[in-house]
């Protein structure tokens, strides 16, 4: 018999721990700190403030930009950002690759100076920054350009007295002028002796000073090597030597022996730095 009213048992003792079915209940409070726990563990494996080199998107965009799947890397590293927005050097993997391999300035200057935003002093953040500049200016060249035919075939002063002109149209007019304008000024800043202490750095004018032994090494024979070091990529290399990393397949051809079938390079590897013209000649 029950009680009516209660779906108890005649004789079940109150608080009971089995429900009506004769199962075990969860107390409230433990169902409380169990679901906070898994709350913290999910937090956990979000992958927030991870080391980049322990994040498992960040190492699959590294080796996938050394295979040269560069929009998949690209892919890998921005999966990285979205679990760990802070991390500085993949935020440094992409402004290279939309640099240098993916044509995309805008997006390289983004994630330069997201990168300079955490890491703001050292080798590094100098090195980063005449990048920065680079792209900047390559940019400002390409806009000179494309905008130059339209704007040197006519002239827009008129079409701003036309009164049935559209505001749109005169805010782009206004634009255009005020782009030629800053293409003008860096243009002469571009001009100017390489001594003047004014004078921007470009990569042309200015090259990252690294430390000797990151420097290839030129032996009595007039070949130049390169001693790998930990971290070290193809890519990065090219990058280092070159200016670029898309001569990372330059490297790799010229290494074959010693990479013995991979792209890895191990620390301690002596690998041989071909020069690019010596590489466009034709052979034969």
């Amino acid at each position: 018999m029950r009680h009516p009213g209660t779906g108890r048992r005649r004789g079940e003792p109150t608080g009971s721990p089995l429900d009506r079915r004769g199962e075990p209940r969860w107390p409230p409070i433990l169902l409380s700190v169990s679901l906070a726990i898994l709350a913290v563990l999910s937090a956990g494996c979000s992958g927030r403030n991870v080391p980049a080199e322990k994040d498992p998107y960040y190492l699959r965009g590294m080796r996938l930009e050394q295979e040269g799947k560069h929009e998949k890397a690209t892919a890998a590293f921005e999966r990285c950002l979205r679990r760990n927005p802070e991390c500085a050097k993949a935020h440094l993997q992409l402004g290279i690759l939309y640099e240098d391999m993916l044509n995309d300035a805008v997006s390289a200057m983004y994630h330069y100076d997201r990168y300079l935003q955490q890491v703001t002093q050292g080798d590094d953040a100098d090195m980063v920054r005449r990048w920065r500049q680079r792209t900047e200016t390559a940019y400002y060249e390409r806009l000179r350009e494309t905008l130059a035919p339209a704007t040197v075939a006519e002239d827009p002063k008129p079409a701003l007295d036309s009164p049935t002109e559209s505001d749109q149209e005169r805010q782009l007019v206004e634009s255009v002028r005020q782009l030629q304008t800053e293409i003008q000024q860096l243009r002469q800043q571009l001009a100017q002796p390489a001594s003047t202490a004014d004078a921007r750095p470009v990569a042309v004018a200015a090259k990252p000073t690294s430390p000797p032994p990151e420097q290839p090494e030129t032996p009595p024979s007039g070949e130049r090597y390169y001693t790998v070091k930990s971290g070290d990529t193809l890519s990065e290399v090219s990058r280092q030597v070159y200016g670029t990393s898309k001569h990372w397949a330059l490297l790799r051809d010229a290494n074959r022996d010693v990479l013995n079938g991979s792209d890895r390079l191990k620390p301690g590897m002596q690998i041989r730095i071909p020069s690019l013209k010596s590489s466009t000649e034709p052979k034969g």
